[in-house]
């Protein structure tokens, strides 16, 4: 019986061995074949790997990564999820399902598995800000009571992650944060973080146009029309960077300048065929009206009737 036990055992520890050898060699096929660029069969051998032994992490992995790079994030998303139960302490592997599981838009899954990466990568920058998008996006389809939390939670995830990598430099990030700031209509707080943002880069349009949006909340025109006229000196095809800068103007009482800046927005959102172009003309109504008030105020009243009956 003893003799029998030992045979069989042998039996399955060499069975054990034969499939990791096979496992072992479909995994090296799949890498060649995708050096090759051939990702189909590659992923088909990985996944043949990974039936043969579903211990063999680094087939799980690099299916996940081709699946990643394909598009197939749902398929990813389940790849990445083994490897994570194989290690639970892979920081790399919790990050890169987490983002699959966003641009799957699966947000309530992502967030649990980026603030894992987070907690296990010490000095991601990147866990922090898709962590932070996820949080935004779930925040943006709850009540307001419950927004500001989770627009919070996305504050705090964004900056920690910059904190953990300042070199890779704080634009982006403060522009996202500013944003948040401006959902919560707390403008103060906007113009400090683009205030960050147009210090780490002047030549930013996006920034230097928020930081203007910031100060024009609270109707503080005279710090927000250089904001506004540097965005259109970056980019002259922003028209609400336009129409807030000739309102700004306008709040200042300087008629002329209005009439043509809110005069280009006018322009730049001129009926075009595309949603985005109906989108915007109650936008662009806006700009002719507060134009004709700027007419009114120069006097020029057959100019103001024209606009205001537009």
């Amino acid at each position: 019986v003893g003799k029998n036990r030992l045979q069989s055992g042998a039996g399955r520890v060499q069975q054990v061995a034969l499939a990791q050898n096979r496992a072992d060699l479909l995994f090296k096929l799949g890498k060649a074949q995708a050096k090759d660029r051939s990702y189909s069969a590659a992923v088909e051998s990985y996944r043949r790997a990974a039936e043969v032994d579903t211990s063999l992490v680094e087939a799980w992995q690099s299916m996940g990564d081709l699946y990643f790079l394909g598009g197939q994030f749902d398929n990813a998303s389940r790849a990445y999820t083994r490897v994570t139960t194989l290690r639970p302490t892979d920081g790399g592997a919790w990050l890169a399902l987490g983002d699959a599981l966003f641009r799957g838009r699966f947000y309530n899954d992502a967030i649990p598995a980026l603030k894992t990466a987070m907690a296990l990568v010490p000095d991601s920058c990147r866990a922090g800000v898709i962590l932070g998008d996820a949080l935004v996006l779930v925040g943006n389809t709850l009540a307001v009571a419950e927004r500001d939390s989770v627009y919070d939670q996305a504050r705090d995830a964004y900056l920690k992650g910059l904190e953990r990598c300042p070199e890779a430099g704080g634009t982006d990030v403060y522009v996202r944060v500013g944003r948040l700031s401006l959902k919560k209509k707390a403008y103060p707080d906007a113009a400090k973080y683009f205030g960050l943002a147009v210090a780490a880069d002047s030549a930013n349009a996006e920034a230097q146009f928020q930081l203007g949006l910031a100060w024009f909340y609270q109707q503080d025109y005279e710090n927000a029309i250089p904001r506004f006229e540097h965005a259109v000196a970056l980019d002259d095809s922003n028209a609400l960077a336009y129409l807030n800068l000739g309102l700004s103007y306008y709040g200042k009482s300087r008629w002329t300048d209005a009439i043509q800046a809110l005069g280009r927005a006018d322009t730049l959102l001129a009926p075009a065929d595309s949603i985005e172009a109906r989108r915007l003309q109650s936008t662009r109504a806006q700009a002719v009206m507060w134009a004709g008030l700027s007419h009114y105020w120069l006097k020029d009243f057959v100019a103001a009737e024209a606009a205001l009956l537009r």
